[in-house]
């Protein structure tokens, strides 16, 4: 011990007479007596000048930078994009045009490549003024800020639908008339059909449907319970704890309904299995002290026991469910992208993509409405993954057009991300839509 005690003090002695001129060259940072510096530490003492000082920001430059916040810039620059709203199938759409003050609605002919305005601004300019000042309101549309947002036209073009301030407005083009009243607000968790008849909900984790006209509802399954549920977010989504704790209710999850409303696709998962997962709220939002645990059921990786999805097709008229037979090693129901692709009202069908576990295979299945089966019209695999868009979490870039006769289908096996024109009842390849060395992002609806 006295050893290990003599080489320890021995190397410590080393070391302090190797630090020695390092000591000394440092002490001309120690004032002398009274606090004052000899000449000779003067002399070594770093000159600061001007230059070296820390600029001074005033509240003129943060306002300047906050004037660059992207909130900030929001509207600067105009017409960057155009949102589409497709007229039937004649390959028009119209479209919101910024103005220098406010908004033109345009309508587009690509067969003659021209644009012209969608209605007469200046005359329901004047409509929406009688309507809304009947009311009492103060907003004054003009020809160029008619003052409307959440607009919605009707397929043929008649019928104008928005917000003006707090109020709803109909307006008539043809007529050029509008009428104008309180916004009701919406009643939470209804999933409304396109013909707006009818609405889905779920309640007590079973779907219903009620019709508008008559107020009658129809149960269309009696099996659900917690965690064998119908049209309801799993609990491994990310938001289940705030929508848990908003208590608000949500419309049917990863639920759609056909075109013509006859049809409503909706999902049921099984997590009765699913083991349970802690997460701990350290400071409550409520208001309490001690730490609040919330239970979620979340499968990890390698877990024997996961969610179990199905999907089934319902028909409210005749209470009629079926369950679509997706291809084994398929999924649907559980992938980001579960929503149809594209459906063909006359044939009965609806178009969905399906991936395999880690996306190693993609397909798009063709499912017939009126029996569930499904068959697979395009695949494609890869050994390491498979995507539908050039982006990831971007919609898949593809689209049944026609009412089922074609599908606009993306793919990457040329080494480019393309699309391609099949046939979507044979799956014929019609042709290459875009080539060459290029990417294809998104297709505009």
């Amino acid at each position: 011990m006295s050893k290990r005690f003599g080489m320890f003090f021995f190397v410590a002695l080393l070391g302090l007479g190797a630090l020695r001129p390092f000591l000394a060259e440092a002490r001309w940072q120690q004032p002398a007596v009274g606090g004052a510096l000899s000449d000779n530490q003067q002399n070594r003492v770093p000159k600061e000048s001007a230059n070296d000082r820390p600029r001074e920001f005033t509240a003129a430059d943060y306002a300047a930078a906050a004037a660059l916040l992207e909130r900030n810039l929001q509207g600067t620059v105009k017409n960057q994009s155009v949102e589409p709203h497709w007229i039937g199938e004649s390959g028009g759409f119209w479209y919101q045009r910024d103005e220098a003050q406010g908004t033109s609605y345009v309508r587009f002919d690509p067969k003659a490549g021209s644009r012209s305005p969608l209605f007469d601004h200046a005359a329901l300019a004047t409509a929406l003024a009688r309507a809304l000042g009947a009311l009492g309101a103060e907003a004054k549309p003009t020809a160029t800020n008619l003052g409307l947002r959440n607009v919605a036209l009707s397929a043929d073009l008649k019928t104008l639908t928005g917000l003006a301030g707090r109020k709803a407005v109909t307006c008539n083009l043809v007529a050029v008339s509008c009428e104008a009243s309180d916004q009701k607000p919406a009643e939470p968790g209804l999933l409304p059909s396109p013909d707006g008849r009818r609405v889905a909900l779920i309640r007590n984790h079973n779907l219903v449907v009620r019709d508008l006209a008559s107020g009658h509802e129809t149960q269309l399954t009696s099996d659900g319970a917690r965690y064998f549920s119908y049209g309801s977010l799993t609990e491994d989504y990310l938001m289940t704890i705030p929508t848990r704790k908003a208590g608000a209710p949500l419309p049917p999850v990863g639920c759609t309904w056909s075109p013509d409303g006859r049809y409503l696709i909706a999902p049921r998962n099984n997590e009765r299995k699913v083991r349970v997962n802690p997460f701990i709220e350290w400071v409550p939002q409520d208001g309490s002290r001690r730490p609040i645990l919330h239970e979620v059921r979340m499968a990890f990786v390698g877990d024997r026991e996961q969610v179990e999805a199905k999907l089934f097709v319902f028909e409210p008229a005749t209470g009629r469910q079926t369950l679509i037979a997706i291809p084994e090693s398929y999924d649907v129901a559980r992938t980001l992208s579960s929503d149809p692709v594209g459906w063909s009202v006359a044939r009965g069908q609806v178009f969905f993509i399906a991936r395999t576990t880690g996306s190693k295979s993609v397909a798009l299945l063709r499912i017939e409405l009126a029996t569930g089966k499904a068959a697979i019209v395009l695949e494609e695999t890869s050994p390491t993954r498979v995507e539908a868009n050039t982006v990831e979490y971007n919609t898949p870039n593809v689209r049944i057009v026609d009412d089922g006769a074609e599908a606009i289908w993306y793919s990457a096996h040329s080494g480019w991300g393309h699309l391609y024109c099949h046939e979507a009842q044979t799956a014929a390849l019609r042709n290459a839509i875009t080539v060459g060395a290029t990417l294809g992002n998104n297709i505009l609806d």
